[in-house]
């Protein structure tokens, strides 16, 4: 820039030829050639511009006619942000304005820009005001990223709750609608199940329906759109329209929320598969217990019946005979009942009653059940259930369940040794242990110990499960 000043004939200018240039103007003009911050020198009484190599790329297309120009004529689009500090400065005041917005036309269009600078005044020789000093600092760039940054973060975050597609796109043209100056228009486009259109969803900036953001796209050779939605689809990849590095994340952060919301409906309908498969399940083993208990029923009535006369209408190996079906025919009824049970619990249908209930004693009760069985197989069943002080309410047939089932379990796997069962007070609650010495649960498996139907490898040792009770 010094070398086009000096070639430059000022004597056409308001300041005349450089040799008549007063001190204070070529002291100053030195100062802003020798700076790498962009640095505007205004001098006179016509206001003209001199400036150094930062400033010119501030200037873009106006340079170089703006090189000797009036200061205010070339920056007129401008003016009304920075004409009051201007003015300031030029009566002595030194003006600084920091991040101004504003729109300058300096490449053949209206750009949108950000600065930070000041006016400064420089006094002359007589201690007048002669001129202006004006650093400028460009923040175009960076205001720009944050507010695009911005942007990006407010579409995901609007976005993430996101339940379905339609809301998806919807929620993302209600994001993009507040930042117009980044996105003067918007279109969002859901392409149809078979792939033959594309409906307009979701429009900001433009209403829909206009030759530019027509409502349907058709795919194929018969769509016609001033867009290229059928390369896009065919492709897979964004199509560049203009330059749109900017708007290639965008269309990335609306794809993410699309993805998203399409993952949610996917899993949603999975759920409801599963529910549904689950209703079916529950229905299925409720009707089959109730079909089983029928026949089960319509069985043992006649059997109890001819057990139920007198010993001689029937000989001992009839009897025998009948009394194994009848017993076994009670333990598959019990079967049944307890699938039942399992329907109602899968279902939620089960209610417990609660009853205040003598629990030491119950428990005592129905662990004697299992007494003789246990003491023919050779092994000791322990029971310690001292009174406990006071009722404790329980759903009775719940608790015969816990019991039993508990004590069938230790019996089962335990081939030598004792079965133990215990109650006591635990602060608040009341815990049942059941202990024996039998073949044991891995370690791994102990975590699902009381998941229904899981299995585990047995091993040496004993084991000992415990309920608690509020």
């Amino acid at each position: 820039m010094g070398r086009l000043i000096r070639s430059m004939d000022w004597s056409g200018t308001p300041l005349g030829p450089v040799e008549s240039w007063p001190q204070s103007l070529r002291t100053t003009v030195n100062i802003c050639l020798a700076s790498d911050l962009p640095i505007c020198v205004i001098w006179g009484p016509g206001l003209v511009q001199i400036y150094n190599d930062g400033y010119r790329v501030i200037c873009g297309d106006k340079h170089p006619r703006s090189l000797g120009q009036n200061f205010p004529e070339c920056w007129k689009e401008a003016w009304p942000v920075i004409g009051e500090a201007h003015d300031s400065a030029l009566s002595g005041e030194t003006a600084f304005l920091e991040i101004q917005h504003i729109f300058l036309e300096r490449h053949g269009y209206l750009e949108e820009c950000f600065f930070t600078f000041s006016f400064s005044p420089i006094r002359d020789e007589a201690g007048r005001v002669g001129g202006l000093f004006h650093p400028v600092i460009e923040m175009t760039a960076k205001m720009l990223s944050e507010r695009r940054i911005r942007t990006l973060r407010d579409l995901a975050a609007r976005t993430s709750k996101a339940k379905s597609i339609s809301e998806a796109l919807a929620l993302s043209a209600q994001a993009l609608a507040d930042y117009d100056l980044d996105l003067p228009f918007v279109l969002l486009y859901a392409l149809d199940p078979n792939g033959l259109h594309a409906r307009l969803v979701g429009t900001t900036g433009l209403t829909a329906g206009t030759p530019a953001s027509p409502e349907t796209v058709g795919m194929g050779a018969a769509g016609e759109s001033v867009w290229p939605l059928e390369e896009v689809v065919r492709s897979g990849s964004a199509v560049q329209v203009d330059d749109v590095s900017f708007y290639d994340l965008l269309a990335s952060g609306v794809t993410a929320a699309v993805a998203n919301a399409r993952a949610y409906e996917d899993e949603r309908k999975r759920a409801e598969a599963l529910a549904e498969l689950d209703r079916a399940k529950i229905a299925f083993f409720s009707n089959v217990s109730h079909e089983f208990r029928t026949p089960l029923t319509l069985l043992l009535g006649p059997v109890e019946d001819l057990l139920s006369r007198s010993h001689g209408e029937l000989s001992s190996a009839a009897r025998g005979q009948l009394e194994v079906v009848n017993r076994n025919g009670l333990r598959l009824l019990r079967l049944v009942n307890t699938l039942l049970d399992f329907s109602r619990i899968e279902a939620g249908r089960v209610r417990a009653v609660y009853q205040p209930t003598d629990l030491a004693t119950y428990t005592a009760e129905l662990a004697s059940v299992f007494r003789a069985a246990i003491e023919r197989a050779g092994l000791r069943l322990a029971v310690d259930c001292p009174p406990l002080g006071e009722p404790v309410f329980v759903d009775r047939e719940m608790w015969e369940k816990v019991v039993l089932n508990l004590l069938s379990n230790a019996f089962k796997f335990t081939f030598d040794g004792e079965i133990a069962v215990s109650l006591g007070r635990a602060g608040d609650n009341v815990e049942l242990r059941v202990r024996d010495t039998g073949t044991g649960v891995h370690a791994d498996e102990m975590p699902r110990l009381f998941e229904r139907f899981t299995g585990s490898k047995m091993h040496e040792g004993g084991r000992t499960r415990a309920v608690a009770l509020a």
